[in-house]
């Protein structure tokens, strides 16, 4: 993180005219986040970390400010969209107390703060500042989704289905969420770690009977290839054979905040719509089976998952659409 001689952040990338407001932004975001990390950590009630902890959301301020830069170089039509959604929706980032810091990163909608585990361990790939950008860059990124997955809700509220159904293809949706979210934090973090981004290479997990699966994601590897697959479905993307480039072009759709009706709209548009349901159905189960290895929600999901993604693969495949994205028309009066 910069910081000049009267205390203050100063980015070392150039927004143009929005720098300023950059720099405003994450000043601001420290005071409030310091401020908290003083009265929730202190006396009894200690890291005995503190130190680190300060360091690391200072560190954190400096991620969150690349994390901008990459957008307004690279996706600069949505630069604006997703500032604004940080200035809304971020107020704090402060650091996860010491009984849970098995966690990666956390970001709470209701409190509008970021949690970043100050200790994370280095990999075989990334060092342990650079799992931390990571971390925090895919927080950041369910704040951008956050938008298309709200609009998702009366959308799935509109299905004659049981709501247990509903449920599934939320949390189908979910995992696209997820994917879409690693994805993009992986490339900014090989990015301004100027390390070439590895190729796939075989993983396994407690999910599909362990059977192995590629990936090149430091977690939620079990995504991968179905989200890719999926993306596959849809105009404009079945194209294309490369499978880092179908992520690429799938995760610059999920910037928009119309990105999960636009799903919708394509699978009705191709009276497809039953084979959506389907297919999030069972993306549902495998995100369910995801938590359920990390300790959290219903183990049995794990011993479905195996099934779910045979079930997925059989008719996803099929589905792979080649053709050209549809074009709005206008209309000349």
């Amino acid at each position: 993180m910069n910081r000049i001689n009267n205390g203050k952040y100063k980015t070392k990338n150039q927004f143009g005219n929005y720098t300023d407001f950059v720099n405003d932004y994450i000043n601001q975001l420290y005071d409030r986040s310091l401020e908290l990390y003083l009265k929730r950590y202190t006396r009894n009630n200690s890291t005995g970390t503190q130190r680190i902890d300060i360091e690391k959301i200072e560190e954190s301020l400096g991620y969150i400010g690349d994390y901008l830069f990459y957008f307004y170089q690279f996706n600069n039509g949505e630069f604006l969209s997703i500032f604004k959604n940080l200035i809304d929706d971020l107020k704090i980032v402060t650091v996860f107390p010491p009984e849970k810091r098995g966690l990666y990163g956390q970001y709470s909608s209701s409190e509008k703060v970021l949690y970043i585990n100050p200790q994370l361990r280095s990999s075989q790939r990334l060092s342990s500042d650079e799992r931390t950008r990571l971390y925090i860059c895919h927080e950041l990124g369910h704040i951008q989704n956050s938008k298309w997955m709200k609009k998702l809700i009366p959308i799935l509220n509109g299905i004659d289905c049981s709501n247990e159904d509903r449920e599934l293809m939320y949390d189908g949706f979910s995992l696209v969420d997820e994917a879409t979210t690693q994805d993009r934090a992986e490339n900014i973090t090989y990015y301004f770690s100027s390390k070439l981004r590895p190729g796939m290479s075989l993983c396994s997990t407690k999910l599909f009977s362990r059977k192995p699966f590629e990936t090149n994601f430091d977690y939620y590897g079990e995504f991968q290839l179905p989200t890719i697959d999926f993306a596959r479905t849809l105009r404009g993307i079945g194209k294309i054979d490369d499978r880092n480039l179908v992520m690429n072009e799938f995760d610059k759709r999920a910037l928009n905040e119309e990105f999960s009706k636009r799903i919708f709209d394509e699978y009705i548009n191709d009276n497809q719509i039953k084979n959506l349901f389907y297919l999030v159905k069972r993306l549902g189960v495998i995100k369910n089976a995801s938590y359920a290895a990390f300790g959290y929600g219903n183990v049995e999901c794990l011993r479905k998952s195996s099934e779910a993604l045979k079930e997925y693969n059989q008719v996803v495949g099929k589905m792979r659409d080649y053709r050209e994205p549809i074009v709005a028309r206008s209309c000349n009066k």
